[in-house]
């Protein structure tokens, strides 16, 4: 009887224990320096090796790591690496084409470009071009920065990356229309 006491008591025991410890699991627990002045994190580097279509991976100052998901893709697939999209409008041959991408985007530089804008994906192409139209030349507005560097950055700059959008119009292209 007495040993049959003893276990109860001891799986009594045990069972509090666990109990404190899921509860303490519960509670965050921070640690400070010693001058307990909080450190802000800041981005030491990208993980390129975790990169995805949709995703960057960050390593933290602190030592954590945050993991960045994106409702576009950020990245696309080349010879078995994921590449940074470079969406801006770079001047080229009189026209505008996109940087890096695995599709290809060009705009003529005025309305009388042999072809207005094309669009090419691996080997398919679609192309327009405008017949009979007065010269304009394409207007340059909210070109994308460079890259961003996102070293030294904290959280709330993460949602800055640069390279994601440039606009391009042509004013007065055809009466009343812009393009």
């Amino acid at each position: 009887m007495e040993i049959k006491k003893r276990a109860q008591t001891k799986n009594r025991l045990l069972s509090l224990c666990l109990i404190l410890v899921l509860l303490l699991g519960m509670f965050p627990i921070s640690v400070t320096a010693l001058d307990g002045a909080p450190q802000e994190r800041v981005i030491l580097y990208e993980n390129i090796a975790l990169r995805g279509e949709y995703e960057k991976h960050y390593l933290m100052s602190d030592g954590t790591s945050v993991a960045l998901a994106f409702d576009h893709p950020v990245h696309y697939l080349l010879e078995g690496r994921w590449l940074d999209l470079d969406n801006r409008l770079i001047l080229h041959n009189g026209g505008y084409e996109n940087g890096q991408a695995e599709n290809q985007v060009r705009l003529g530089g005025n309305t009388q470009a042999p072809v207005l804008l094309s669009y090419t994906y691996e080997a398919y192409t679609l192309s327009f071009s405008l017949l009979n139209t007065v010269r304009c030349v394409a207007a340059r507005t909210q070109m994308a920065d460079g890259p961003v560097d996102m070293q030294g950055k904290n959280l709330d700059d993460m949602g800055s990356f640069g390279y994601t959008q440039s606009v391009l119009y042509y004013p007065n292209i055809l009466p009343g229309m812009v393009f």
